[in-house]
């Protein structure tokens, strides 16, 4: 019929430490109900620019990523988004990583929004 459900399960403040531990639960809570997401859309990694470096946030991104893919759904990651001051180095670098690592393993969807409000 062509609808689609959606389910919002981010929280605001999270870290990308605590959210693979987090989506393994939510996931877990879906297939008990009956609700399995075709596609899991994963935004995260705004909240760790001041404490990790962009090799430990792509690691926890990563980290979802995998999870996603071995539940059985497709992940959509989103890179980084600017903030009103743009975007600093370590979510130019987190981004790049993405991009990177997307065009090896085109097992997920990404999509890139770090351009979105730009003059």
């Amino acid at each position: 019929n062509g609808s689609h459900q959606v389910h919002n399960a981010g929280l605001c403040g999270e870290g990308t430490g605590e959210m693979p531990g987090r989506l393994r639960e939510v996931l877990e809570d879906m297939a008990d109900g009956a609700a399995w997401p075709s596609f899991v859309l994963i935004l995260g990694g705004t909240n760790d620019l001041r404490a990790l470096s962009s090799d430990e946030i792509f690691r926890n991104l990563s980290a979802l990523r995998k999870t996603v893919l071995d539940w059985g759904s497709v992940p959509i990651m989103f890179t980084i988004p600017r903030d009103e001051f743009g975007l600093g180095p370590v979510a130019c670098a987190v981004n790049q990583k993405l991009r990177d690592e997307h065009r090896r393993d085109s097992a997920y969807l990404l999509a890139d929004i770090s351009g979105v409000g730009e003059s």
